[in-house]
C-alpha cells in the first residue's frame, strides 16, 4: 500500500477500513484482526494529505448476516463516500442544481481524441472504397 500511495502522490485516494463482523462476537479472533488492520491502516495513511480513510462503522441493523450491507447500510455508506468526496472533490453547480463542468479542458481533450478517432476511421473507410 505504501508504494501505491507513493505513486501517486498528486491524486486524492479514499481508503476504506474493514468493517468487524456483525455476526461474531466483538472480541473474536476475526474482529481482532479488523482492528489490527485498521490500526496499521491509519499508521500508514496518517502523514499523507491526499489520502483519506472511511471508517463506515455502521449499526449491526444495516447489515444482512453481519458482514453484508442491507439496502439501508448501502445508502447510508453512499451518503457517507459522497459527502467526504464532495470535501475533498467540490463539485460546481448551476441555479438549477446541474453540475457544471469542472475541467473544461478535460472535455476539450476528450471531444479532440473523439473527432481525431472518427477522422481516422473515416479516412480509412474511404481508403478502403476507393481500393476495392
Amino acid at each position: 500500500m505504501k508504494n501505491f500511495i507513493n505513486h501517486r502522490s498528486n491524486t486524492n485516494i479514499l481508503a476504506l477500513a474493514a468493517s468487524y463482523r456483525h455476526d461474531l462476537q466483538e472480541a473474536s479472533c476475526i474482529n481482532n484482526e479488523v482492528q489490527v488492520f485498521n490500526r496499521k491502516l491509519y499508521k500508514i495513511f496518517k502523514a499523507r494529505d491526499n489520502v483519506k480513510i472511511l471508517d463506515i462503522n455502521l449499526h449491526r441493523n444495516t447489515f444482512t448476516h453481519g458482514l453484508h450491507l442491507n439496502t439501508i447500510g448501502k445508502e447510508k455508506a453512499a451518503e457517507i463516500i459522497v459527502l467526504v468526496q464532495k470535501k475533498i472533490i467540490p463539485i460546481s453547480v448551476d441555479e438549477e442544481g446541474n453540475p457544471k463542468e469542472v475541467w473544461p479542458e478535460l472535455h476539450e481533450a476528450i471531444t479532440q481524441a473523439e473527432v481525431n478517432k472518427n477522422s481516422m476511421r473515416d479516412t480509412l473507410i474511404n481508403e478502403r472504397h476507393h481500393s476495392t
